[in-house]
């Protein structure tokens, strides 16, 4: 009997310290595109409007949101707040689109694309992420845009899709 609790013990263990060491750390670079995106200051919304939208039944993300540009990005922008088909953002840039759960409602994650060209984690130029309001990782920067660069890449607009949705 005690040997039996000296093995269920030593399994307890063995269990606990596996889960514990297969959780996902973040990685500088999602540490610092957090801090990067979630300070809103030199940002500017799409079009100058701060409304929270329902979202396009082409978006995957199926919520309401708005988007906001770092000046970088902002910079590429012509007078009618959209980047020209076959225009490309220059590095730096950052977009962040801001989702909720209603018009009115919550902030539930954000989605992010950052211009870096040469990052490792970069996927078609672009490190994508998503975070949920407080920084937990959603998506992480390393999976290199799998899951969202083939909707992405339906468009002449260097991969941003709000353009020809909205």
């Amino acid at each position: 009997m005690k040997f039996n609790i000296l093995y269920l013990f030593f399994f307890v263990f063995l269990l606990a310290t596996l889960t514990e060491s297969c959780k996902k750390e973040a990685t500088d670079m999602e540490i610092t595109l957090f801090n990067e995106f979630s300070n809103t200051t030199g940002y500017t919304y799409y079009k100058g409007n701060t409304a929270i939208v329902a979202s396009s039944s082409e978006s995957p993300h199926n919520r309401f949101f708005r988007v906001r540009f770092n000046a970088i990005a902002k910079n590429a922008l012509t007078n009618n707040g959209k980047l020209p088909v076959g225009g490309a953002f220059p590095e730096g840039s950052i977009i962040v689109k801001e989702l909720y759960d209603s018009a009115t409602g919550q902030l539930a994650f954000y989605a992010i694309m950052k211009k870096m060209t040469g990052d490792s984690n970069a996927g078609s130029n672009w490190l994508w992420a998503e975070y949920s309001p407080d920084g937990k990782i959603a998506y992480s920067v390393t999976k290199k845009g799998g899951g969202c660069i083939s909707c992405h890449n339906t468009n002449g607009r260097d991969l941003v899709r709000l353009f020809d949705l909205f």
